[in-house]
């Protein structure tokens, strides 16, 4: 095959350059150590191009949430779920059972922050303190304590190197520098119910970056853990949790979960699956911000003072439901119109808002909030900015006053 270069290849020519180099096997070759090698080599590069061409992120499983006892949270105990996730190598990194992962207070020497598939517990040390504390995944490689044979000279059987490879996973606890928070988030607050609300919301905003992005052409912005320097390709991050005095005092998955995407091309508009991605744990984040904060109890929250910002589009249970909320009450102080809106369209509502930038609640003058009542469920309301187009026009014989389906409607 001929020498080949980066600016001239005649069609059909074979670059040998380009090629990857797999074993050619036939009868009565000499296999060395260095050919299986290489073998295996070539078959763990092509698995890593089919990962990265999947994306990073966490495919399936692998949630992170506090143990309860009984009617209580254990003491600062995890557990995180068996599940799927790929790296930004394209490494597959696999946890086949679940298991739960103990956080101690600080000691004289700090505990092991490693696992292996096979434990059922592992441990960590908070010897660093009160702060965020990153929880990520990463490939982890190592030899088998259990001795290959080998046939010794003398024609005996010896035990040599290590019979086996082993290639696992590593749980990373890594706490996020003070000097990478904003002032407000330096120390977790105490266990105030809407002060850790409010720190886990803004902590979730600096983790999930500007929605619109660094530049007008959808460049994505810096988010938390890449100012942290705690963004590495070869880490899938599965959660955040705040450590202070007390001991755990939030778990949040979604402000660092990202379902797996493929990188757009950032000079181009529109910026692609990354916006995605970036939607999708916005949306999700709040979701279950919300109903952390509904089990615990808080039904008379008001959105500006519990939380930083809410998605383009969200859900609230309403205050007749089983754990709700009432609507006037959360969205005091901010411009709203209630709407009714039918079920058929919600998907579609859902959808759209994550095309739109999140609804900052500390802006002035306050943007307007659409409020939409399922016509077939009272038991849940819709909210969505109010950059976006009403999502109820009027239709002869489907959304029509006399029938009880107006285009506007009220709130609890």
């Amino acid at each position: 095959m001929a020498q080949c270069s980066e600016a001239l290849l005649d069609a059909g020519q074979v670059c040998p350059e380009l090629a990857a180099q797999r074993v050619n096997f036939f009868s009565g070759r000499l296999l060395g150590a260095d050919d299986l090698r290489q073998e295996q080599n070539a078959v763990s590069q092509r698995d890593r191009w089919l990962g990265t061409a999947l994306g990073a992120g966490v495919a399936h499983g692998l949630r992170v949430e506090r143990v309860a006892a009984g009617k209580d949270l254990a003491a600062n105990l995890l557990r995180i779920e068996a599940g799927l996730a790929l790296n930004g190598c394209g490494e597959p990194l696999a946890l086949d059972r679940s298991l739960h992962l103990r956080l101690a207070p600080a000691v004289a020497a700090s505990g092991a922050g490693g696992f292996a598939p096979c434990g059922s517990e592992a441990g960590f040390v908070m010897d660093r303190g009160e702060g965020y504390y990153l929880i990520s995944l990463a490939p982890a490689v190592g030899l088998s304590g259990e001795k290959a044979q080998e046939v010794g000279r003398d024609g005996q059987l010896i035990a040599c190197g290590a019979r086996w490879r082993l290639e696992g996973i590593s749980l990373q606890v890594d706490k996020i520098p003070a000097a990478a928070l904003p002032s407000a988030l330096r120390t977790p607050p105490p266990s105030n119910p809407a002060a850790l609300s409010l720190a886990r919301s803004l902590l979730a905003q600096r983790c999930l970056g500007d929605a619109v992005g660094a530049t007008v052409l959808g460049l994505p912005a810096d988010d938390l853990l890449h100012s942290a320097q705690l963004a590495a390709a070869e880490r899938v991050p599965l959660a955040v949790v705040a450590w202070n005095s007390a001991g755990i005092a939030f778990v949040d998955r979604w402000a660092v979960r990202r379902s797996p995407s493929p990188e757009a091309d950032p000079l181009y508009w529109p910026p692609g699956e990354h916006r995605a991605a970036q939607a999708e744990a916005m949306q999700r984040q709040f979701q279950e911000h919300l109903a952390d904060l509904l089990a615990g109890g808080s039904t008379t929250l008001v959105a500006g003072d519990w939380f930083v910002r809410l998605p383009a589009v969200g859900i609230l249970p309403r205050v007749d439901s089983e754990a709700g909320l009432n609507a006037k009450t959360f969205f005091a102080g901010l411009p709203t119109r209630a709407l009714f809106l039918a079920r058929a369209a919600l998907e579609k509502l859902l959808r759209d808002g994550m095309a739109y930038p999140p609804i900052d609640l500390a802006r002035k003058p306050a943007e307007l909030i659409w409020l939409y009542q399922l016509v077939e469920d009272r038991s849940v309301l819709v909210f969505a900015s109010g950059h976006l187009p009403p999502a109820n026009p009027a239709r002869f014989d489907l959304a029509r006053y006399n029938a009880a389906r107006y285009p506007d409607g009220d709130m609890k």
